[in-house]
């Protein structure tokens, strides 16, 4: 909280089997420590598809977190 963000883009497999995998993305940060990723439909609008756990990250001044996203539909 206090700080701003942007949603940013990836490109999506045609995965197999359910399972889709996006291309890496850089996420423009402030100073804090994550520990949720969003998963959105586009890099506008409102529907959400998952927030995802991933390993506490710190980052003691503003800097970029990098993501690879993948998502399993069943």
């Amino acid at each position: 909280s206090g700080g701003s963000y942007a949603r940013v883009g990836t490109t999506w497999s045609a995965g197999s089997t359910g399972v889709q995998s996006g291309s890496a993305v850089t996420i423009n940060a402030a100073a804090a420590t994550y520990s949720y990723v969003l998963l959105a439909s586009s890099v506008t609008g409102n529907n959400m598809y998952d927030n995802v756990t991933i390993s506490n990250v710190t980052l003691a001044s503003a800097g970029t977190l990098v993501v690879t996203p993948t998502i399993t539909f069943s």
